[in-house]
């Protein structure tokens, strides 16, 4: 009988707790429940960080046939190895007070260059050292994906702001991190592919990207000054690595929207980028005597490396689009450097050289000489027939957006002079086109100069300024027709 009792006060307790209010039982519960303790962000970052360094990552940096395909990103760490680095992160972040810190803008410069500074102290190849930092960066690009709207503080956290700091504590402290001088090409070819190949690990959406490029390679650029040894021979190999990577990494950008149109569009701003960067270098023999050089050295790697774009229906109409949007740009940054003694003069010498190089290493770009749908040519229907038309896009594309720049001490009758250049520097390119099978300069140059003075000249009664007259336009055709000539 007390057994049967007890049975009826245990049913007649279930039920009455059943009738209470769930909203009693929630907050009894949360009551009850000890207090949550947040995880600060560092110590989340360093966690992903760890995590990173400790396995092998997949990244997109390598590509074969059509399909891009993950790269293993392995750093062969220890454990030991692997915990003095995150424990000298750790460290540097206390002791400048920045563990309840939020800002993913404030963490990540003191994550690179703690992290760089230990690796610096350890014993690893210049191979090796790459894919610790691309292992990091991968980490950190990971990290800031959802992360970005945690404060916006002066716009701080944004994704431009985040890879801008990514990219300037990367290249700002190889040397740091010990590579050497000598393989600095391959250590910045390696990065700038993992960073531009990455992209959409990140909250980046399609709008964000042609800035994002540009910013990206101008900031690699101008910080190769930090690295100790950097001279003006190593400054030209690695510039032309970067130049190369960039554009080999375009076709491995998996943001939602981007397609092959959009392309035209990158190449631009990565070539934007890398040209207006030239008035920020300060390495040891450099000055506005190197512009030109080094503008050449960009726009010959960059058209150059074009081919190497693997995509879907990229034909010689994709490319003339593409050789017309980089020929633009770069002439609209050339009027963005800005250094000492850099002016209209000077960069009527860049225009030239960058003419020269967009068009002489369309001898770079292979061809293609099959009719069959199996031609290893990356961009299809392109050969000598098409090279007319590619000199008067580039062309005309120069010339065009000579009425939109704004410089000191421009004005309409500097439009004169540069429109000669153009003409220049597209009649020396045409003498460096020498292995394109169906062209040579003896046979074909006359015709290919009319193509270029047609381009120009229609290009020149499209410039609307307001110091810009019909006697200015008249003076330049007779100018532009006689320098063809």
């Amino acid at each position: 009988m007390k057994i049967l009792i007890n049975i009826i006060f245990i049913i007649i307790g279930v039920l009455f707790v059943g009738c209470m209010d769930d909203s009693y039982d929630s907050a009894s519960i949360e009551n009850l429940s000890p207090d949550k303790v947040e995880v600060a962000l560092y110590e989340t970052l360093l966690s992903e960080l760890e995590m990173s360094l400790s396995s092998t990552t997949s990244s997109r940096t390598l590509k074969t046939s059509s399909l891009s395909r993950t790269n293993q990103v392995s750093t062969n760490l220890s454990s030991s190895q692997i915990s003095m680095i995150v424990e000298a992160v750790r460290t540097t972040i206390l002791e400048k007070n920045l563990q309840d810190n939020k800002n993913l803008a404030d963490l990540y410069p003191e994550i690179l260059e703690s992290s760089q500074s230990q690796i610096g102290l350890m014993i690893f190849s210049s191979y090796e050292i790459t894919e610790i930092l691309n292992a990091i960066n991968l980490s950190l690009l990971k990290s800031s994906k959802s992360r970005l709207t945690l404060n916006q503080e002066s716009n701080k956290n944004s994704i431009d702001n985040i890879l801008k700091i990514i990219t300037e504590k990367t290249f700002s402290n190889l040397d740091e991190a010990g590579v050497e001088v000598s393989d600095l090409d391959n250590a910045s070819s390696e990065i700038i592919k993992l960073i531009i190949g990455n992209l959409d690990q990140t909250d980046i959406t399609i709008n964000d990207l042609d800035n994002v490029l540009d910013e990206v390679n101008a900031t690699a650029i101008s910080n190769l000054g930090n690295v100790s040894g950097m001279n003006l021979d190593n400054l030209e190999s690695v510039i032309e690595s970067i130049a190369d990577s960039a554009i080999d990494s375009l076709d491995l950008i998996e943001v939602t929207g981007v397609e092959l149109d959009n392309l035209t569009n990158f190449s631009a701003s990565i070539t934007s980028g890398l040209v207006r960067s030239l008035g920020d270098i300060s390495v040891t023999g450099y000055s506005v005597d190197n512009v030109s050089t080094f503008t050449k050295i960009i726009t010959t790697s960059v058209v150059s490396a074009l081919d190497k774009i693997d995509k879907s229906n990229y034909d010689s109409t994709v490319l003339e689009k593409m050789l017309g949007n980089i020929s633009s740009s770069s002439t609209l940054a050339l009027s963005h450097i800005y250094m000492e003694g850099y002016d209209v003069s000077q960069m009527s010498l860049a225009l030239e050289a960058s003419i020269e190089g967009l068009i002489s290493a369309l001898d770079e770009i292979q061809i293609d000489t099959s009719s069959s749908s199996r031609s290893s040519a990356k961009i299809t229907n392109y050969n000598s027939d098409k090279l007319g038309s590619m000199l008067e896009r580039i062309t005309t594309s120069a010339t065009g957006v000579l009425g939109d720049i704004e410089m000191e001490n421009y004005s309409a009758d500097n439009i004169t002079l540069l429109s000669e250049k153009i003409t220049f520097g597209a009649a020396s390119g045409l003498n460096g086109i020498t292995n394109m099978t169906g062209f040579s300069v003896s046979d074909n140059a006359s015709a290919m100069l009319e193509k270029i003075t047609e381009g120009m000249v229609s290009a020149i009664k499209n410039i609307k300024r307001d110091d810009f007259s019909k006697k200015k336009y008249k003076k330049m055709i007779r100018k532009i027709t006689k320098s063809a000539t």
